[in-house]
């Protein structure tokens, strides 16, 4: 129905109407609406929703929480203040968070970010982890940048270190380091620790004695190791009685 009222003589009053409605649900959900949440929720176009907004402060007498355009260039200062403030936290830091607080886009955030989010990358990477104390502060600060750092450029580098730093701090605490250890501790994927294993293995010359990891398999490949006669065997003892 959408696409066809996009051609309709009265579209832009369908979607200012439109625009309307999910205004005044998030306002009653106990948010003020912005331009972000709201068209999270109508997908309308920047320059009705704009004017719809206006409007809308204007006939509830509520301040906005932007005034105009420009005020937006004057949001590094609060977006840093914000970042400051959760990272001290260690607190989980992500565009959509900040966004909130401050009622703007992510994509402003992330622009305001951006040297901030380099530099603690950079930092992430250079730190020396050699110690138990070292490595629960460095965990903390890696969990609490994580979903900034997933689009990195630096992406790779930092997640591969989020491995080692576990595989070290098994073996600098008496144990073996093996895949099992390893996934408990850092979650990462199959690929990853292995491959990350494989090189802190080498680098340091250090054997690892044992490297089961978990792989996919097929029921077919279950079967096979099956004897015939179970093969035929209802499995009525999985239904729920």
């Amino acid at each position: 129905m959408r696409a066809f009222l996009a051609n309709s003589i009265n579209r832009e009053a369908l979607f200012i109407k439109w625009a309307n409605i999910n205004i005044d649900y998030i306002y009653r959900s106990g948010k003020l609406p912005t331009l972000t949440n709201v068209r999270e929720q109508t997908g309308s176009y920047i320059f009705i929703l704009r004017k719809t907004l206006d409007i809308w402060y204007e006939n509830k007498k509520i301040e906005k929480p932007y005034k105009s355009r420009d005020d937006y260039k004057n949001a590094r200062p609060q977006v840093i203040e914000v970042f400051n403030k959760l990272y001290s936290e260690k607190k989980i830091i992500t565009l959509s968070v900040i966004a909130e607080q401050l009622h703007c886009s992510k994509q402003l955030v992330a622009l305001y970010l951006k040297n901030t989010t380099d530099e603690m990358a950079n930092l992430l990477l250079a730190q020396e982890v050699n110690n138990n104390s070292v490595y629960e502060s460095w965990c903390l600060d890696f969990l609490s940048l994580r979903a900034l750092l997933n689009n990195h450029k630096l992406r790779v580098d930092l997640f591969r270190k989020w491995v080692w730093v576990h595989i070290d701090h098994i073996y600098r605490n008496g144990g073996k380091p093996n895949y099992t250890e390893v996934h408990k501790l850092s979650g990462s994927n199959d690929r990853l620790i292995r491959e990350t294993l494989d090189y802190w293995s080498e680098k340091l010359n250090i054997p690892i004695t044992n490297k089961v990891h978990w792989v996919n398999i097929t029921l077919d490949q279950v079967l096979e190791q099956v004897d015939d006669q179970l093969k035929f065997i209802p499995l009525t003892f999985l239904e729920d009685e």
